[in-house]
């Protein structure tokens, strides 16, 4: 398809920035004794943004009639938890996060932004103050695209 793939980033928020970081962190190169094409491929990204990321499962999981698709065996959480995934080979990462956030806390970039410095991960934690879950003010949104835009031209464009 002409893609490069030393350059492929990704991004998502909330549920969204969790899988994001499930692809940056637990990547592999690929297993090249794969019979499927697609294993044998590497599942690396050159770069990562998560605005407001659950980053901790363990913390969600179990019944849920908000959200139905939390609610699932709670020993399986430790395997979609991204903090529990952080090791010194993941791309350069980027939180954005607000700090009136009632619905993901801000201690979950907070959290995984520590973690990332344990293990020498460039990484990089936006905090913006007053910003909600979501981003609703256009000014938070605007700010946090600002931000997202810069950590890709930074990390992609010498590649």
């Amino acid at each position: 398809f002409g893609v490069d793939p030393e350059r492929l980033e990704v991004f998502g928020g909330s549920a969204g920035g969790h899988l994001s970081l499930m692809l940056g962190l637990d990547s592999d190169e690929g297993d090249p004794k794969a019979r499927d094409e697609v294993l044998r491929q590497s599942s690396r990204v050159a770069a990562v943004v998560a605005w407001f990321p659950p980053v901790d499962l363990r913390e969600f999981v179990g019944p849920s009639d908000r959200f139905p698709a939390l609610d699932f065996d709670p020993s399986l959480s430790e395997s979609v938890s991204p903090i529990l995934h952080v090791s010194a080979d993941d791309p350069p990462t980027l939180l954005i996060h607000g700090d009136a956030d009632t619905l993901v806390l801000l201690k979950n970039s907070e959290d995984i932004y520590a973690e990332f410095g344990k293990h020498d991960v460039a990484s990089e934690s936006v905090v913006i103050e007053g910003g909600d879950h979501g981003f609703t003010e256009s000014e938070d949104r605007d700010r946090a695209r600002r931000q997202m835009s810069k950590w890709f031209v930074k990390h992609l464009a010498s590649r």
